[in-house]
């Protein structure tokens, strides 16, 4: 920091006079000052922003967008103990002014380059302080955009991270019209290797803070930058778990989880992410964030058999294994004792069961005279094997039957495996509808029950409707979901302009239904239902280009007239 002569120093504002300057960039320069109209003299920091434009009427823009973002600021400030309080904002000339808390403390780049790089525990600790606050930012709809070891401050006062210099108000100086004369941003905002795909395209997502977080943390760990580390070249994801191989599993796969290149493959929020990293937490590829349910709703377990020498399958109530002694200290009694072994499987003393394939699963044989068994050891199922009974048998239970296909064309039927509900997942291919590529419509099944659905792909997240349920990916089978809608997205972005096929003209598909396919005899895009024209593009052997779908596929030649 450059410190000019405090008595020779002008005032901004007849306020503020400049200590030092803190940093100089492509928007302006950030001072600290003294604020001379406070009895203490308190020190601030002054962020001196200049617009990329000196078009007036960009400027009234900036002016306005400015005046926003100043009061966004100012929430936050208030509300968040580790975000820096705004306390004014002014324009003078042609430059605005922001006055922010001065958080006395060091970076966490600071940090690293005097101590080296920090060990689990404590990067563990700075992340499970900072999630919060960000998760609370995420909940207001904003992006922070920025987040990067330089802008992370250590208080000195009590060791908390403080979040610093969000990337809004900078995006604002660099609004710009375009050639349609509609108003614009002239750059992208964050920092090269700490920014995803997504955000270096102009698109950031809340996800896209938890990736730069989780660069970050990385960096904290290795004391590498993201330029320094290397990548897959077929996936695209950083490898960086070679340089600190000693982590505990479940924190280096938060970490990994947190920095996939996709967005839909990191954690959908912050408190997802918080989660994961608090301490005997299920590690993040099982963990159950929000599948079809944003509340976590009590889980049921199916009734079933258990061998004798398996453990439970659920030991969460402290009563479980008082009521297992009871029952086998009665085991004279075969009707309790079977009441109570039903009772051990049980995840609570709350009577709540889900279906079960195992018919009347309460029911127990009439007793008949059995000899007192032994008591079992803690490490046993104390489930008693039924007792012949002295009455007509019971007729045995129905088989299981075999699921039912859900309503939908085999052609058009994706199944993508079961949820964590143990629900077979089968989504409609010919419903995928990407003709609005924002906003994606596709239909999918949970056994038989139908689901209208919508996802933009960049958040990584579905909504069903009409309920506006919004729901994360945590299977692999919602996962594989997402991916092959997706695809139809990524397909609608490559679209080929009319400047790079030649239209061969409209046709009649003239014997529905036809299959629009991703390729020849490839993969079902669509399914057209009636006769109507649709629009054909260039003949390749028998399959012509078409866009019928919404996102480019093939037809077959045979089921068209023109």
């Amino acid at each position: 920091m450059t410190t000019p002569n405090p008595n020779s120093a002008p005032l901004l504002s007849n306020r503020y006079r400049i200590l030092g300057v803190l940093g100089d960039g492509g928007f302006g320069k950030t001072f600290l000052v003294e604020d001379t109209q406070m009895p203490s003299a308190r020190k601030c920091v002054l962020k001196q922003l200049k617009p990329m434009n000196d078009n007036p009427q960009i400027h009234q823009i900036v002016k306005e967008r400015f005046q926003r973002e100043a009061a966004i600021l100012e929430r936050l400030g208030e509300h968040h103990r580790q975000i820096p309080r705004l306390y004014a904002y002014f324009e003078e000339g042609d430059e605005f002014y922001l006055v922010e808390e001065w958080v006395e403390g060091e970076t966490l780049t600071q940090r690293v380059e005097l101590q080296g790089a920090l060990n689990e525990s404590d990067v563990r600790s700075i992340l499970l302080d900072l999630l919060p606050t960000l998760s609370d930012i995420h909940r207001q709809g904003i992006v922070h955009r920025d987040i990067k070891p330089d802008n992370i401050i250590l208080r000195r006062s009590d060791g908390k991270p403080v979040l610093i210099d969000f990337g809004a108000v900078k995006e604002t100086m660099g609004t710009v019209m375009n050639s349609k004369q509609n108003q614009t941003h002239s750059i992208v905002i964050g920092t090269p290797g700490f920014m995803p795909s997504e955000q270096m395209a102009g698109r950031p997502v809340f996800s896209s803070d938890l990736y730069s977080l989780g660069l970050t943390a990385i960096y904290l760990l290795t004391g590498r930058q993201p330029q320094q580390l290397d990548s897959d070249p077929m996936t695209g994801k950083v490898l960086w778990q070679q340089y600190v191989p000693n982590l505990s599993p479940d924190f280096a796969a938060a970490i990994e989880r947190s920095i996939q290149p996709y967005a839909n493959q990191r954690f959908a929020a912050a408190q997802d992410m918080a989660m994961a990293l608090s301490p005997g937490s299920v590690p993040p590829s099982t963990m159950v964030a929000s599948e079809f349910q944003v509340d976590r709703p009590q889980q049921t377990m199916q009734v079933s058999p258990t061998p004798a020498t398996q453990p439970p399958v659920v030991a969460r109530s402290p009563w479980t294994w008082q009521w297992a002694l009871i029952g086998v200290g009665v085991a004279s009694l075969a009707g309790i004792a079977g009441l109570m072994a039903y009772s051990t499987m049980r995840p609570s003393p709350t009577p709540i069961v889900a279906n079960s394939p195992i018919a009347n699963p309460v029911t127990s044989p009439k007793p008949s005279p059995v000899a007192p068994s032994p008591v079992a050891s803690p490490k046993e199922t104390p489930v008693s094997k039924p007792s012949p009974v002295t009455q007509e048998p019971a007729k045995p239970a129905d088989p299981p039957a075999k699921p039912v296909e859900p309503p939908i064309d085999a052609a058009c039927r994706f199944q993508t495996g079961t949820t964590l509900r143990a629900q077979t997942l089968t989504l409609d291919t010919c419903s995928i509808d990407a003709s609005n590529p924002s906003l994606i419509q596709f239909v999918y099944y949970l056994d038989r029950d139908r689901v209208q659905a919508q996802t933009d792909c960049a958040s990584g997240t579905w909504t069903s409707l009409p309920e506006n349920q919004v729901n994360r990916p945590q299977s692999s089978a919602t996962e594989k979901m997402l991916e092959r809608i997706c695809g139809a997205k990524s397909s609608q972005d490559s679209k080929p302009s009319d400047d790079s096929i030649s239209k061969a003209g409209v046709a009649t598909v003239f014997k529905p239904p036809s299959n629009v396919r991703v390729s020849p005899n490839g993969d079902i895009l669509c399914s057209i239902r009636e006769q109507r024209d649709i629009n054909v593009y260039d003949l390749k052997g028998d399959w012509y280009t078409t866009d019928a779908c919404g996102t480019p596929g093939v037809i077959h030649r045979s089921q068209l007239k023109f």
